[in-house]
């Protein structure tokens, strides 16, 4: 291939594109439009690297080169890729030659009116951004934008404005990976690729018609891509066609009057679980995607900030969190001002916002229907009905009359108090007089309900959810004659029915409506035309509108499978740190299959675990076998299913947060390779460090460029880390030793602490290093076992420190869970040998329980009752620091203004030492989360 040439048509090509495109409208270097032979080109460029360096006279081929590179791009090594395609290039393989990679990037956008990389990703990857972001939509992806699409194909439809277009698909994509939430980052680049795809017809085609046809051809190489791809674009012609023929001839005031204008829901709604006798109290919180998608001021607002659930764990969550589909959260407490979301920034309208609409309202009562599934949903008319059973709450303080259908409801939330009302079939004067004084009222004489196709969803308390494709059809019906029903629409003049002579019920049909909260009203209107007594003559039903979605997400929504996922951003890493928490619900009783569907593995999921629904699922990473542990470790993302027969399947994807500076691996029977990939350019400034697995505190130095060009993994292995401009990666690679029958000793490792823990200067670092151990991803076999043989060893030299010697001696004798009753007691015996503190460590057995579901500060305040009873301790300052150092060393280094002093003083209280520890002991499996 002659390069000049190439270089000459190239200008022309670009110089030829940029002139048919308005200023905001920039290009891409992928839409060259040439038949390039990449092979060619690659020999010809590897001829100009002879010479020792790039040349700038055919800077345009080196950028078409670059974002063919990118075009194929996985998410996991750009400049790997780029040396296998450019064998020539590792010899020039430098930051400065890929800085002038992203020179030439520069100079074309510069040039040409190129597209500008911007974004969250764009600033961690400041070079492999231009090239990848050149290449329009790399193909990894491809199968989500296609996913994406779909999902969104009938909001797509209203709107051909590019950054709409995008703000949807940023905003409203279910379960993005992180890579593709920060690709959608750059709104109006995103919304031009969708039109295009979809083949919207513009005066100004968003992207050239030979870029379009690659980017299509590729991604219907997939079948599901390619047949969301022309579902959606059928989808959008048959909306368009439809709002053509319904507004056929007439004005635009006539299209105002018939339209129906939807409300934004943003109240929570109410969710009560039992388990065992007690009721807990949770939210469901609408989405915030329609808001978000309507103002790019909320959009950004959303992305920026953060947000916690009042009343919740308290801790702070990105705000993006509420663009997804709603999922249960927890109320511990209840909010006093009914407001339970609390964001950390703010922004006055949004707030304002907030306040009036995202609320529970500020009481007397919350009334809750118990289903047959054992959720008890919120009935927000407070209408009973006979036969039924509810939970009816109100706050602390209130009094609920006595009457033989009321019992006392046990709740599970600080500041609530409630009851369950179990109504017969028939009810009494007597009961109904009690149900009105209590504040609640019967159904009226006005019945409404769907009929014709089902709804989505309907809780028989007029609360319904539709499909923008529905056509709801409702029946209504009266008690007693009347001469006709008004039925109205969102306030649309309404529709009278009459009703002289009619028997049976009277149907009436809506039109499709548009997303949003509808409201449709009767009212039963007399023989003059006049309105009956209110309430008992007029009913209403809200009709919740919204696009279709996949047919997974709607047979889950139709079976009654919901999972709530704690952290509710997880990641890979919080499956790894055993910090991932399932909550399960549906109909009791069902089975449910997790699988876990690695990146990368080609071998079918097979389930690692069942449950029976309901549950709740914690210690996921220890319940996986150690085959399915040791390949995540080389894996950048998975995803964990739940299967639970005909009533759902729940997916949740789990990646790796974006590294421009991390360890990769290369494994083979014979030796491990790890190597340093640093697309952020850190070069001298990165610190790499060696430790190996049989002396985790003996930290080696390591040398850049060795890291670059790999390093063989010794025996039996070692925890690699880098850090440097503010990124850091850690990895754990094992590596048996190979050959004779002696290397099964390498199974009982035994790390050597070299002075771990052993005077107080040195425990800020010691505890570092632990945390470094602890979060560390693993490689390799036997990793997962070894790492824990370290992670154990430092803890419990941690806990000797301040315990002493003996302890560890009495906790070793009663060897690994479960205990008898026995060895607990000799455990507990360990503690003093002051005779009056004797009966100190039975007090806790008896009563540790009380303490299982408390957060890590009500229990200092509980265990300081008992300590200042025993004449233990009175410092309720020490204990809190005992326990903190005891159950999570990292938040008693973060609260500690002196770390020395304050071990010190612990070291100094040996019994107040080992009784923490004996609690937490008896606590074995609780999550002491002091956020």
């Amino acid at each position: 291939m002659h390069l000049p040439t190439l270089q000459q048509d190239l200008e022309a090509r670009f110089s030829e594109i940029s002139s048919e495109r308005t200023e905001n409208q920039h290009i891409f270097a992928l839409e060259h439009g040439l038949a390039i032979d990449m092979s060619a080109l690659a020999n010809s460029l590897s001829k100009q690297l002879a010479y020792g360096m790039t040349n700038q006279a055919s800077w345009l081929a080196w950028v078409v080169f670059a974002t063919e590179v990118g075009y194929d791009y996985a998410g996991a090594e750009y400049w790997q890729t780029f040396n296998e395609r450019l064998p020539a290039w590792r010899a020039v393989d430098t930051n400065k030659s890929r800085s002038r990679i992203r020179m030439w990037f520069r100079r074309f956008a510069s040039t040409y009116n190129g597209v500008r990389p911007s974004g969250t990703w764009a600033e961690q990857f400041r070079i492999i951004a231009w090239p990848i972001t050149h290449a329009i939509l790399p193909k990894d992806l491809q199968y989500q934008f296609a996913r994406s699409i779909h999902h969104n194909r009938y909001q797509i439809a209203a709107d051909s404005d590019p950054l709409v277009v995008g703000r949807l698909i940023h905003h409203r994509t279910p379960h993005p990976s992180s890579r593709f939430r920060e690709f959608c980052e750059q709104e109006e680049m995103v919304g031009r690729i969708a039109l295009a795809l979809l083949g919207a017809g513009t005066e100004d085609p968003p992207l050239s018609p030979e870029a379009t046809r690659r980017i299509v051809g590729d991604l219907e190489m997939t079948q599901e891509a390619r047949e969301w791809l022309q579902e959606a674009r059928s989808d959008i012609r048959w909306i368009h066609g439809a709002k053509r023929q319904r507004f056929s001839g007439r004005s635009p005031q006539d299209r105002a009057r018939t339209v129906a204008q939807p409300q934004l829901n943003l109240r929570p709604t109410l969710l009560l679980s039992r388990k065992s006798d007690a009721w807990h109290v949770g939210i469901q919180v609408p989405s915030f995607a329609p808001l978000a998608a309507g103002s790019p001021e909320v959009a950004r607002h959303l992305q920026k900030t953060k947000v916690r659930i009042e009343g919740g764990s308290g801790q702070w969550h990105p705000a993006q969190i509420l663009n997804t589909p709603s999922k249960p959260h927890g109320l511990q407490r209840w909010p006093g001002d009914g407001m339970v979301l609390r964001f950390k920034d703010a922004l006055p309208i949004f707030d304002q916002l907030v306040r009036l609409e995202a609320t529970l309202g500020k009481g007397p009562l919350w009334v809750c229907r118990i289903g047959t599934d054992g959720l008890a949903r919120e009935v927000r008319s407070h209408h009973v009905r006979p036969g039924q059973k509810y939970i009816v709450m109100a706050r602390t303080g209130h009094v609920f009359r006595p009457h033989p259908a009321l019992r006392p409801a046990d709740l599970r939330c600080d500041g609530l108090t409630g009851i369950q009302l179990s109504l017969p079939p028939h009810v009494s004067e007597d009961l109904r007089h009690a149900l009105k004084t209590l504040g609640l009222s019967f159904a009226s004489t006005v019945r409404i309900w769907p009929a014709g196709l089902p709804a989505v969803s309907w809780d028989c308390e007029g609360r319904s959810e539709w499909l923008t494709t529905d056509t709801p059809c409702f029946g209504i019906d009266v008690d007693h004659d009347v001469a006709a029903v008004d039925v109205a629409l969102d306030g649309i003049p309404p529709l009278r029915i009459s009703r002289t002579g009619v028997q049976g019920p009277s149907w009436v049909q809506l039109p499709p409506l548009p997303p949003g909260e509808h409201r449709l009203v009767v009212e039963v209107k007399d023989g003059a035309g006049q309105a009956g007594l209110l309430g008992a003559s007029r009913g209403e039903v809200i009709l919740e509108v919204r696009n279709p979605v996949s047919l997974d997400e709607t047979v889950q929504r139709r079976g009654g499978l919901i999972v709530v996922a704690t952290p509710i951003d997880a990641t890979l890493e919080s499956l790894e740190r055993d910090e991932l928490q399932l909550e399960v619900y549906g109909p009791a009783g069902r089975e449910a299959q997790l699988f876990l569907e690695i990146e990368g593995c080609d071998s079918d999921p097979r389930p690692f675990d069942r449950t029976v629904v309901p549950a709740t699922l914690t210690h996921l990473w220890r319940r996986l076998p150690t085959e399915i542990q040791e390949n995540l470790g080389g894996s950048n993302a998975c995803r964990l299913v739940i299967r639970a027969e005909e009533i759902g399947t729940f997916t949740l994807s789990l990646e790796r947060a974006s590294r421009p500076v991390r360890w990769t691996l290369r494994q083979s029977r014979q030796t491990t390779t790890i190597r340093l990939v640093d697309e952020a350019a850190v070069g001298a400034h990165a610190l790499c460090q060696m430790a190996p697995l049989d002396q985790p505190c003996a930290a080696q130095a390591l040398d850049y460029d060795d890291c670059v060009d790999g390093i063989d993994v010794p025996a039996p292995g070692a925890l690699f880390i880098v850090a440097g401009r503010d990124r850091l990666d850690a990895v754990i690679v094992s590596q048996p030793g190979q050959g004779t029958m002696r290397d099964f000793a390498e199974l009982a490792l035994a790390p050597r602490l070299n002075g771990f823990a052993s005077s107080a200067e040195r425990l800020r670092d010691d505890v570092a290093l632990l945390g470094l151990w602890s979060r560390a991803r693993v490689v390799g076999p036997l990793g997962a076992a070894r790492k824990g043989k370290v992670v154990r060893a430092m803890r419990d030299a941690l806990v000797r420190f301040v315990c002493g010697p003996a302890w560890m001696d009495a906790e070793r004798r009663i060897g690994d869970p479960p205990w008898n009753d026995d060895a607990i007691a000799t455990l507990g015996d360990a503690i003093t040998n002051r005779r009056e503190w004797m009966n100190f460590p039975a007090q806790l057995r008896v009563s540790h329980r009380e303490v299982l579901d408390m957060l890590p500060a009500q229990v200092v305040s509980w265990l300081l009752g008992i300590t200042t009873r025993y004449r233990l301790c009175t410092d309720h300052l020490l204990v809190e620091r005992m326990l903190r150092y005891l159950t999570d060393p990292d938040s008693f280094i973060a609260s500690s203004r002196d770390v020395a002093v304050d071990i010190q003083s612990l070291v100094a209280h040996g019994e107040l030492a080992r009784s923490v520890r004996y609690l937490q002991k008896l606590l074995e499996g609780k999550s002491w989360d002091w956020n």
